[in-house]
This record gives structure tokens, sequence and C-alpha cells, in this order.
């Protein structure tokens, strides 16, 4: 049987603190990547890290998020699955993408992505949670809430081909948009020793990031044409008003102390 290759996308914008750490956790791999640099013109030594890793493609121009340099990824990719990574997620173990290799080699057409246990790590580089696990039918768990960490997930590559790209108009909710359109058609898998440690951190906590986020889950969903549920279609309008309403509330607060 073929061993199936790998591409590996890792979006950058002034990224030097936390980049060495990820370049350096792909290098240590046992198994080989085609490495693909995308970078919205860093101000910082980004491009100078990088360059330590030798890509074997590198994009450097302006994007409209990180959906955007993920497609524009995707057009440079040989490899017959690929993998997003964080600029400052890594590989827990030398051989992490040698094991969900290993799995794809081993699986047949109907399944198009494999996912990984994440780990969610601050700073110090301490657990703070642990992320995914076994799920029997995922398309019908994300159809309901967001409820899978995308990171370090293997995709076909000919999925893109076939479903179009990332949405590019999203700027939270792209990979879970995409992932809904995916596995409406294909099957996803869990490799259980497939590591990947993601550093906390991302969306603000404020009320209106909070409906950001709420909009777009809503706008992804229908974009994908998800089947209906209790939480996506009911419940996460329900909070999303109750975020307008809270954001109006405090604004007004603060404007009554000044």
């Amino acid at each position: 049987m073929i061993r199936p290759t790998v591409s590996l996308i890792v979006a950058t914008y002034n990224s030097e603190k936390t980049l060495h750490r990820c370049l350096q956790s792909v290098r240590q791999q046992t198994e080989s990547v085609q490495l693909i640099i995308v970078d919205n013109c860093s101000t910082d030594r980004t491009m100078a890290v990088a360059a330590e890793f030798a890509p074997q493609a590198v994009v450097c121009e302006k994007d409209r998020g990180v959906y955007d340099a993920w497609n524009k990824g995707i057009a440079r990719a040989s490899g017959s699955w690929i993998i997003f990574l964080g600029s400052d997620d890594y590989f827990k173990n030398a051989n992490s993408i040698q094991r969900v290799v290993d799995d794809a080699t081993s699986v047949d057409d109907s399944v198009g992505v494999i996912y990984g246990k994440v780990y969610v790590v601050d700073p110090d580089e301490r657990v703070l949670r642990e992320d995914n696990g076994q799920i029997d039918n995922l398309y019908r768990a994300l159809s309901a809430s967001m409820c899978f960490t995308h990171t370090g997930t293997l995709h076909r590559t000919r999925l893109f081909h076939e479903l179009g790209l990332f949405n590019a108009d999203l700027k939270i909710a792209g990979d879970f948009e995409f992932m809904l359109r995916a596995l409406k058609i294909y099957q996803a898998r869990f490799c259980p020793n497939y590591e990947i440690m993601m550093a906390e951190g991302g969306l603000s906590n404020s009320w209106s990031a909070r409906r950001r986020l709420l909009r777009e889950i809503m706008q992804a969903r229908s974009s994908a044409n998800a089947r209906w549920s209790v939480t996506g279609d009911l419940y996460i309008p329900a909070k999303r008003l109750f975020y307008e309403v809270a954001e109006a509330v405090t604004t007004r607060l603060k404007r009554l102390a000044q």
C-alpha cells in the first residue's frame, strides 16, 4: 500500500516568539512533510525564524485572515493529506505525524479527516485541559455546537477540490464551517495517540467578541446547511441575543458611571 504524503501549513503574522517552538517540533518529526509557511507580511523576525527551517514553500503577502492564508497554502500543497497548525502550537511527540499517517494508511476512502487529542497549555507549557476524543457521529455533534478543536487535524487534500476552500469571509469559525461541509459526505476518525499542544488564548472574552463568534457559528451553520438541532437553531441564537443585551447594558452602565 502506498504511504500517504503530508503537507503541513502554518499561517503566521508577527509570530517570532512562538514560531521556533512550532517549527522545531515539525523538524523533529520522524515522518517527513512538505512544510508551507504563509505569512501576512510580518514586521518582526517571523520570516527569519521560518528560514531557519527551510520550508518547501513560502508565501509572504497580505491576507484577509487565517482562512485566506490557509487557502493560499492549499494551492501549493503537494501532499495527499494536509495538516493546519497554529504558529503557537506544536506536536507533543517526535512521532506524532508518523502515528497519524500510519492511521491514514489503513483507512478506506470514506474517511476524510483524522483528528487527534489536543492539550491546551499555558505560556509555561502546563496542561490546562484536554480537548477532543472519540465521537461516534462528529457531524451530528458539530451540527449542535463547536465541540471539536481543529488544530493538527489531517484532511484529505481532495476534499478541498471537491468541496471548495475555507470561507475566508469568516474570521473565527471558518474551520467549523468547512468541517460541517466535509462531514456531510465523509467520515471522521479519531487517532488517540496523535497529540498536539495548543497555546491558550485566541478570542477576547468581551461581549462583542462572544457575540461575533456566535454570529459566525450561525452563519457557518447556514452556509453549510447543517442539520437542525435544538442547540444550533434555538440555544445559540438566544445566547447571541443575551450577549447583545448584556453588551448594551454594560455600555450604558459605563456611561452613567462617568
